[in-house]
């Protein structure tokens, strides 16, 4: 009978142990899984924040860049209309040159 105690002691002692090392396995377990998960998100988060620095970059970019296509369509704008003006001008000038040379020859003319 007393053999019979002293092994279901025994054997409550040694469920008991499995018990408890199963337990630490599943806490040790569920830690593991917490740190994998915590470690996924600050990974997503960082990840998340890359692209978004990428995109800004490439957003500040684009505005540059049309800036400076608009610049330099405005100062060929420019360029053209101080052409035009110039040629208008000369062109002017032409024609005053021309009306001062026929008035100069009728007065010429008259006076023979």
């Amino acid at each position: 009978k007393e053999k019979s105690l002293r092994k279901e002691v025994k054997e409550r002692k040694e469920i008991k142990e499995r018990k408890e090392i199963k337990e630490r396995k599943e806490i040790k377990e569920r830690k593991e899984i917490k740190e994998r998960k915590e470690i996924k998100e600050r990974k997503e988060i960082k990840e998340r924040k890359q692209r978004r620095e990428r995109k800004e970059i490439k957003e500040r970019k684009e505005i540059k860049e049309r800036k400076e296509i608009k610049e330099r369509k405005e100062i060929k704008e420019r360029k053209e209309i101080k052409e035009r003006k110039e040629i208008k001008e000369r062109k002017e000038m032409k024609e005053r040159k021309e009306i001062k040379e026929r008035k100069q020859r009728r007065g010429e003319e008259q006076k023979e």
